[in-house]
């Protein structure tokens, strides 16, 4: 597991050093103060284990940002980029753009029009946006959690979600769902967001066993009645695959749900010298600020 990270030149980070994270950590504070990117930073570090995976998780990064990919705009959208040992700069010199890497003490200079984004993925490393509906790639996590003959396992969480639901498969490479009442199965777009992306976050957990998993704004589309359960799971499975887990949030029933848990929150805002900060809550400390009514969701 991943303990701390230093980001420099990192959106936000100018210069930003964050340690104490636990299996199962939830990022909160005011919007556009640095949760995501903070997830994108230690995402591009635990994938980076090859400068072919690096130039994947850029292009991954910059997908989720604007659901394009383009060379020459994500070298320019990372300019200047340092996390940990891995730094990118691009530089204009006689009307040609000049590429540099250096990665675990390795160099590589290229024109930029010679750089390739490589399909090498890092299969243990997955993040999980807001709008991360892609049925290929759900069957591609549901590959997983069937090479490990859990199918019945997932039907049961599916059926503790939604006691209508008998069971999920994917049929001519359509998600499909059994539901009572209705004789024939049904695309799980039917169910609405919440139960499709309490699939993603099930079988990206198998997909990313001795590895990380990052979900952002967790809550999205799932019914608050639920969320209590969703922590079980993703606590329970986090620790019986040995997944580092790191999620983001603004609800405050979220973090309610979370306290019932042991894991750690890292609260961020500003302090007074206006760059980015955090206090980092323990488990007991958590519920003593909660019992005590005090905000946990940033601050300015």
């Amino acid at each position: 597991m991943i303990n701390q990270i230093n980001i420099k030149n990192y959106k936000l980070f100018k210069n930003f050093k964050i340690e104490g994270f636990d299996r199962v950590n939830l990022i909160t504070g005011a919007n556009n103060i640095g949760k995501t990117a903070l997830m994108e930073a230690i995402y591009i570090s635990t994938y980076s284990k090859t400068i072919d995976n690096f130039l994947k998780v850029l292009e991954n990064v910059y997908y989720f940002r604007y659901h394009k990919k383009d060379v020459k705009n994500i070298l320019e959208y990372f300019n200047n980029i340092s996390i940990d040992n891995i730094e990118l700069s691009t530089k204009i010199e006689n009307l040609t753009a000049k590429v540099e890497l250096k990665f675990k003490n390795k160099n590589l200079k290229e024109n930029q029009n010679n750089i390739s984004l490589k399909p090498i993925v890092n299969q243990k490393v997955n993040f999980i946006e807001t709008t991360f509906f892609n049925d290929k790639i759900l069957q591609d996590y549901y590959g997983y959690v069937q090479n490990k003959d859990k199918e019945n396992f997932l039907d049961e969480i599916l059926n503790r979600f939604d006691s209508n639901i008998e069971k999920f498969k994917f049929i001519k490479d359509i998600p499909m769902i059994k539901y009572t009442g209705i004789d024939e199965y049904i695309h799980i777009n039917e169910l609405g967001d919440g139960i499709k992306r309490v699939l993603f976050f099930i079988t990206a957990l198998f997909k990313s066993e001795n590895g990380y998993l990052f979900i952002d704004e967790i809550e999205n589309g799932i019914w608050y009645k639920n969320i209590d359960l969703l922590w079980e799971v993703i606590f329970g499975l986090s620790k019986e695959l040995n997944v580092q887990v790191f999620a983001t949030t603004h609800s405050s029933d979220v973090i309610k749900s979370f306290s019932k848990f042991d894991g750690k929150l890292f609260e961020f805002g500003c302090n007074k010298n206006n760059k980015v900060d955090y206090i980092d809550y323990s488990h007991s400390f958590l519920l003593e600020e909660l019992e005590n009514n005090r905000e946990v969701r940033g601050w300015e």
